[in-house]
């Protein structure tokens, strides 16, 4: 490929990259740069981008317990955001990453942690959390149901571009992505995996990938 032909990929790519940057705000999506930034709010020095573990922030889990996000630093973790009312989307992406994790290989089929972030945090309270968790079987040992503030919500959204659109439908409360977002044990996001354009069927090795 020639240097010219090279530039001109380079540039479509840049053009493509642009115009998906400005169909993702138009559709509601949080981004890091809507009022999410946490510099101007917490004044921490040390916050980087992408790092998950760093944003500031009370949750409560299913079974009442409260934590904080740096707690799951020193840990790989899968980030699903959820509410328990969801009729499809949300149950779907749960029982493919259950069925995925222990098909991990290495020590990453017991380190991985999943936090679940909950949309409707008015609603999801610890009692209606555990049922959801006890209703799909999940381990409360990997997986984390939390609820918080909104803020905090929505700046761990922005990080992932995590759509969170409320609606008004009797059925369907939100609208959202069906997305697992992958963080190392540093709490840096290393892959935003969509269920929409890829085989479910492959989650794990797009876990396993994402953090090799």
């Amino acid at each position: 490929m020639s240097k010219g032909q090279i530039l001109k990929v380079m540039l479509f790519s840049g053009i493509v990259a642009l115009g998906l940057t400005v169909m993702l705000a138009r559709h509601g999506f949080f981004t890091p740069e809507e009022g999410l930034n946490l510099h101007e709010i917490s004044g921490n020095a040390d916050y980087q981008e992408g790092n998950i573990y760093d944003v500031p922030g009370i949750w409560t889990d299913q079974d009442g317990k409260q934590f904080t996000l740096a707690q799951f630093r020193g840990s790989p973790s899968a980030v699903v955001f959820f509410y328990t009312n969801c009729p499809d989307v949300c149950p779907v992406t749960v029982k493919e990453l259950s069925n995925a994790m222990p098909k991990l290989s290495g020590p990453l089929k017991t380190r991985l942690q999943v936090i679940m972030i909950s949309m409707d945090p008015e609603k999801d309270t610890p009692q209606a959390m555990k049922a959801y968790a006890k209703k799909l079987g999940l381990d409360p040992h990997q997986w984390h149901l939390l609820r918080g503030e909104e803020l905090p919500i929505k700046k761990v959204a922005g990080l992932f571009y995590f759509l969170i659109k409320p609606m008004e439908d009797k059925i369907h409360h939100f609208e959202h992505h069906k997305m697992v977002g992958v963080v190392d044990d540093t709490g840096l996001i290393k892959d935003r995996i969509m269920f929409d354009f890829k085989d479910p069927n492959t989650l794990n090795f797009q876990i396993q990938h994402a953090l090799n």
